[in-house]
């Protein structure tokens, strides 16, 4: 959306006409306009921009509600009388955006940013930091101090939407171990791990089915089993409601 507010602006920096002085001005939350589009995307006039439903805490400017508008101008020859007076409604609440000579063009212009948008995208991330005794229970009833050190890791998760059904998920992590002391020793040592990719897996699913291949982090148990550690292979799962298999 911020991209798409940068062409426009651009796009108007050539021109000659005066811009209205709430062309980027938020739209507030309760803004009418938002129920109206809502409308309008569930009779299926438009679409939101990431492909979803459009939802009420959604913030957007007034160029891109302009350019939402203009995409159901385009099919309001075949919509009910209801759906029409939305739509009036809305062109008169974005005249001065439709006034101007470029405005007509940011609805092909949101549509080529949709198309070229990446489909890998980074979903989310953590870091940790830990400290950790005794961490390889190697301590025995005679020692007076147990191995210690401390681990700093982070992780970032990226995704991509193939198909509908295919997704790649995948996850680069890189740890570095610092003070890192042996039982009833003195000394301290740091070590550092390369980033690398804990998991990359394909996934499939239909329905109530999941299959995953490749470089798997499986949670079994509620992640009491199994969690955190990375498989080698293929993982199914079926989902009957109030259990899995």
């Amino acid at each position: 959306m911020i991209a798409l507010c940068a062409v426009f602006s651009l796009s108007m920096a050539g021109t000659s006409l005066a811009a209205p002085a709430n062309l980027f001005a938020v739209v507030p939350e309760k803004h009418w306009a938002y129920s109206a589009i809502s409308q309008l995307a569930e009779a299926g006039l438009v679409k939101a921009f990431d492909g979803g439903a459009y939802k009420e805490n959604v913030i957007l400017m007034r160029c891109e509600m302009a350019a939402i508008v203009a995409k159901a101008m385009a099919k309001s020859a075949n919509v009910d009388a209801a759906a029409q007076a939305t739509i009036e409604k809305l062109k008169a609440e974005f005249a001065p955006e439709f006034n101007l000579s470029e405005t007509n063009n940011v609805a092909s212009r949101l549509d080529k940013l949709e198309k070229n948008a990446s489909p890998i995208k980074i979903t989310n991330g953590d870091v940790r930091i830990r400290y950790q005794s005794n961490w390889d229970q190697k301590i025995k009833n005679t020692d007076k101090d147990a191995d210690t050190r401390i681990q700093e890791r982070v992780r970032l998760n990226i995704a991509a939407d193939i198909t509908d059904n295919l997704k790649f998920n995948s996850r680069l992590a890189a740890t570095h171990t610092s003070n890192k002391r042996a039982a009833n020793g003195t000394s301290k040592s740091s070590t550092y791990a390369n980033p690398a990719f804990d998991r990359a897996e394909l996934q499939w699913k239909n329905k109530q089915t999941t299959v995953a291949f490749g470089r798997i982090v499986p949670s079994l148990g509620q992640g009491i089993i199994w969690d955190g550690n990375s498989i080698d292979g293929a993982y199914a799962t079926y989902d009957f409601g109030n259990a899995q298999a």
